[in-house]
């Protein structure tokens, strides 16, 4: 018989109650990936801000959509302390945006459960479109398929093509120095794109030692323009501009390839982007 996440969570912390709490099934909101938001560190502020009244019981439990079907990442149990208030939400401000008001709740973990937070895979078919649902409606399908070692922070390396990296996560990357990112990054150089929130376009490129590790760790110890007089134009103008950023590799190069030869490739991704013309690439 499987064991459901109920069971485990009342082993864990005895006054756990599914008629007292609501579930969040955390997917994509057209803004955020929420995986993307928990590897980065920002999900228990990004799910405090709510557009409704959806945590209206004393507890919260929280699973977030993973790449592997029907498996969904345990984040957590919280304590709904209160009402909400209602106005501008911490998550806009951490971000740099100017978001909607939202209803801001206070959601105080629960301790006894922390351990699982991040480990946990559970098993579940949604086939229903809500992402609020009362827990014990889904209290018998919601099954412990597996628990990591470890909790699910720093996103793998999956391949150069894959790279997607949000400002805070490049961050997080660049100040842990895991070693699938620094021995990828460091072995390659190449022409890369930096996305901001509202579409700006910067291509840039990296050569010599260490590749796009040592191009990108520039970035973090400037704050984020990493010299570009484009994007200091554009921090200047948006304050908190930064936290939009959004890293991709477009092309890698073998570290010993010519500085000559790769910005001869950065030149053809600007024409094709058309990052000089609409772009933030001034050169």
């Amino acid at each position: 018989m499987s064991l459901t996440l109920t069971t485990l969570l009342r082993a864990m912390y005895p006054a756990f109650s599914p008629l007292q709490t609501k579930l969040h099934l955390a997917q994509w909101n057209g803004l955020e990936h929420p995986l993307e938001v928990f590897e980065a560190g920002d999900f228990d502020v990004w799910q405090a801000a709510q557009t409704a009244r959806n945590f209206n019981r004393d507890f919260v439990v929280s699973l977030i959509a993973t790449p592997s079907p029907d498996t969904w990442l345990f984040a957590g149990c919280w304590h709904v302390e209160g009402d909400p208030d209602f106005g501008p939400a911490d998550y806009d401000t951490l971000v740099g945006r100017n978001g909607p008001d939202t209803y801001n709740y206070t959601l105080t973990p629960v301790a006894a459960t922390a351990d699982l937070s991040g480990r946990l895979n559970i098993r579940y078919i949604k086939t229903a479109r809500a992402s609020y649902r009362l827990f014990e409606t889904l209290s018998d399908q919601l099954l412990v398929s597996s628990l990591m070692d470890a909790p699910r922070g720093t996103p793998r390396f999956r391949g150069y093509r894959s790279v997607r990296l949000k400002w805070r996560t490049l961050q997080r990357i660049i100040a842990e120095r895991p070693d699938d990112w620094r021995t990828a990054l460091s072995s390659v150089g190449g022409v890369y794109l930096i996305v901001t929130a509202d579409g700006h376009q910067y291509v840039g490129s990296a050569h010599g030692e260490e590749g796009f590790w040592r191009r990108w760790s520039t970035y973090v110890e400037t704050g984020g323009h990493g010299g570009n007089v484009g994007l200091q134009a554009l921090m200047r103008d948006q304050a908190d501009v930064t936290q939009s950023f959004q890293f991709s590799i477009l092309e890698t190069a073998d570290t010993g390839a010519s500085r000559e030869h790769i910005i001869a490739r950065e030149s053809h991704w600007k024409h094709v982007l058309g990052s000089r013309s609409t772009g933030l690439n001034l050169n």
